[in-house]
Order: C-alpha cells, then sequence, then structure tokens
C-alpha cells in the first residue's frame, strides 16, 4: 500500500540549523506495511532527512475483552527518515513503545511493606518518659 497524505500531519518544525519536521501518522496498516519500501513515495517532497515520525499502526488484536475506546490493536512507535531518493523514501524504526495495553517492558519494584502499629513519632509520645531529676548547682 501507499500512504494516503490525509493520515499525514505536520506536528512541528524545528526551525534552528538543526532543520526538522516532527510529522505523526495513524493509519490502519500494519507496521511492516509502513516500513515497506516505496510506502512514503508520495512524501518525497514534504519530507527531509532526519525527519521524524510519530506513528500509530494497526495490528492484529490479541487481547481477549477490552473497553471499546481503549484501541488495544494500535502499535505506537517513532520513525527516522533516512534516506530520500528519486526512487523513494526510506525510514527505520527507531523506538516502539507497543500498544496501550501491552505489558511495561521493565516490570515496577516491589514495594517495601509499611509496618503495622505506630510510627516512630507517635510511639515516642504515647511512651511513658523516665522522670529523671534535676540538681543544679545551689551557690
Amino acid at each position: 500500500m501507499v500512504l494516503q497524505l490525509e493520515q499525514l500531519g505536520r506536528a512541528f518544525a524545528a526551525e534552528t540549523e538543526h532543520m526538522f519536521t516532527v510529522w505523526t501518522l495513524a493509519t490502519p496498516e500494519p507496521l511492516a506495511a509502513v516500513l515497506a519500501p516505496g510506502y512514503f513515495m508520495r512524501c518525497l517532497s514534504r519530507f527531509r532527512l532526519g525527519d521524524l515520525v510519530v506513528c500509530a499502526t494497526r495490528q492484529p488484536s490479541t487481547a481477549p475483552q477490552v473497553p471499546p475506546d481503549a484501541n488495544p490493536d494500535r502499535q505506537r512507535c517513532l520513525l527516522m527518515v533516512t534516506r530520500l531518493a528519486w526512487d523513494g523514501v526510506e525510514v527505520r524504526l527507531v523506538q516502539d513503545w507497543g500498544s496501550p495495553l501491552a505489558a511495561p517492558a521493565v516490570p515496577t519494584p516491589a514495594r517495601k511493606p509499611r509496618r503495622s502499629g505506630l510510627g516512630w513519632a507517635d510511639a515516642a509520645i504515647c511512651r511513658p518518659r523516665a522522670r529523671v531529676a534535676w540538681r543544679g548547682a545551689v551557690g
């Protein structure tokens, strides 16, 4: 398939000496089709070398029961334009974030169990203090 230009949007451009643009793309195509040669052929006049494309592609859903507004089959990724030539545009996958309902790649650290009972401040207030007689020097 070839990209439909209505699916491509310009997010922002860095108008500095680096000159790059960040684009957005939401397509019903799978990621493999987006990475295939010739997919971005219509963007040859729009893209510059080093431009970034934040992309949402449709993947086969593996989640059995999900809310209807969750879009579990949408895979988010970041692409970079690496080659511009008369025969097409090449992009490479920079980062694949997966789907919104995917398990995190790095497990969250386990929390320390909280002690039950009083904290140190409450224990100090509730504990009876020993009475100490003060003996001052009489002069």
